[in-house]
């Protein structure tokens, strides 16, 4: 038997011990004769059971690492919050890479060998070879650069941040993943505008529940007793009808380079709120009549109304710690 031969019959003894549980280990480890391969293997195990090393990137197109990260949405987030995979597809579909706006991350780690993972994130299978390295996903984030030349503010941006997501088992949690995806995200946002000659401004984000609590750790403030909704997701784009309500949703924003700050200047909340609509409610499908009618709505009712909840504060809006975080 060559050296080759009697290294990958090791190599499938211990898989088969240790894919039977991972109390097996022990037996798994005795299975191996060579020193040098036990230990490699034990390593290679330790890591895929327990990992410690990860990266960050963005989706640049609907690839194979894109559908697994569009499986880790749809697997956390409700039905009716997240997209049909084909918007999403669409949206990376796009013929000059330095144009796409619409921003999908992902955090992950990798594995020397095929090993699967179920939907918590747990080792359902071990599998050992370094030529074949495997990606998984542990976090996913969606968001869009948006920038104020939309609304003639020209020379500055800011970004909305609209999913994160991260696998649910208890090995993940408080690891830092959200927090380090958070971070590349704005990283990425603030790479785009000086390669587009922008000033980024602001981050958005329309926040629920104890995810307050995380963004409050990040630097986003709450607008005090604003009133912020969520416009329509979906319209009739020949007439204009809307298909849902608007959503209550508290309005949490970033002033980029001033973390924690307890104010916000008038002009530019209003001109963040504006841009965020236009660019994600505003569909550009729809036939002129029913853009009409769903700007007017969009516009004159839920801007309107907006605007008319923080109009007595003047110049300045104060900013402050979410009321989830305050409880």
């Amino acid at each position: 038997m060559t050296e080759i031969a009697s290294k990958a019959g090791l190599i499938a003894r211990f898989c088969a011990h240790i894919n039977r549980g991972p109390e097996k280990l022990e037996e798994a480890l005795a299975a191996v004769s060579d020193d040098s391969l036990r230990t490699m293997l034990e390593q290679a195990y330790q890591e895929a059971s327990r990992p410690t090393r990860f990266l960050s990137d963005r989706y640049t197109s609907p690839s194979p690492a894109f559908e697994q990260g569009y499986h880790l949405l749809s697997k956390i987030l409700d039905a009716d919050v997240i997209d049909p995979i084909e918007f999403f597809r669409n949206r990376l579909r796009v013929p000059d890479p330095a144009a796409m706006t619409f921003i999908m991350m992902r955090r992950y780690w990798q594995t020397q060998g095929a090993c699967e993972y179920d939907d918590e994130g747990q080792l359902t299978h071990f599998d050992y070879d370094p030529d074949n390295i495997t990606e998984h996903t542990v976090s996913v984030i969606t968001g869009d650069y948006i920038s104020f030349s939309r609304i003639a503010r020209y020379g500055y941006s800011m970004a909305g941040i609209g999913q994160l997501v991260t696998r649910t088992g208890e090995q993940w949690r408080g690891q830092g993943h959200g927090t380090a995806l958070v971070r590349a995200f704005e990283a990425e946002c603030e790479k785009m505008a000086q390669a587009r000659g922008e000033q980024m401004k602001t981050y958005l984000v329309e926040s629920e529940g104890d995810a307050q609590r995380f963004w409050a750790k990040m630097g986003y403030r709450w607008v005090v007793n604003s009133r912020y909704y969520q416009p329509p997701i979906d319209w009739d784009y020949e007439t204009g009808e809307r298909r849902f309500d608007e959503v209550p949703e508290l309005l949490m924003i970033k002033v980029v380079g001033q973390p924690d700050s307890q104010s916000i200047d008038s002009q530019l909340l209003r001109d963040t709120v504006r841009a965020t609509y236009l660019d994600w409610y505003i569909p550009i499908k729809a036939s002129p009549i029913a853009r009409e009618k769903i700007e007017a709505y969009v516009f004159d009712k839920l801007y309107a109304d907006f605007e008319d909840s923080i109009e007595n504060y003047g110049d300045t809006v104060p900013l402050s710690l979410p009321p989830k975080y305050q409880g």
